[in-house]
């Protein structure tokens, strides 16, 4: 996606909503590389267009690596995306501030985390929720605590992978 996004010159729409994608697509890459070097430590490792033969040829690149390029992809989605939607579907500002914390808190990395953490907090976007006890019930539906939601709701068929839905 990242590399189609970048061959812009076959795009038909403004810059503005061009790095608005290319920032969700880099916040969801960095996501998607947090997950893996956190439980696979060095993992294969590429960015853009990649062959069969090449894939089957690469090795595990040092997750420190990895990470640095995790921490440019939330710098630069934080950079270009909004701070808020309508929705807490899509990724923001603060969600890519959220996510780099979270991340350089689980690989040890305290100064980014602090960081990151404090231009969340700066935003002035969220605060915690009023009451613990109602956070979690299915009747609250937004709260200035969300900074990214994924919805699950049995009724509109959204739901994780593993919930039975009989």
């Amino acid at each position: 996606i990242i590399a189609n996004l970048e061959n812009n010159d076959k795009i038909n729409i403004t810059k503005e909503l061009l790095d608005q994608y290319l920032g969700e697509a880099r916040f969801h890459r960095a996501y998607q590389y947090s997950v893996l070097i956190f439980h696979f430590g060095d993992i294969p490792f590429y960015q853009g267009k990649l062959s069969l033969e090449e894939g089957f040829k690469m090795g595990r690149t040092k997750k420190e690596i990895v990470l640095q390029s995790i921490y440019e992809d939330y710098d630069y989605a934080a950079s270009v995306l909004p701070d808020t939607y309508s929705d807490y579907k899509r990724a923001t500002k603060g969600a890519a501030l959220a996510m780099k914390a979270r991340i350089a808190l689980y690989m040890s990395d305290y100064e980014v985390a602090k960081a990151a953490a404090k231009a969340v907090i700066d935003m002035g976007q969220y605060k915690l929720h009023p009451d613990f006890g109602d956070l979690f019930l299915s009747s609250t539906k937004s709260s200035p605590e969300y900074i990214f939601v994924i919805p699950r709701s049995v009724e509109l068929g959204l739901t994780a992978p593993w919930i039975n839905q009989t």
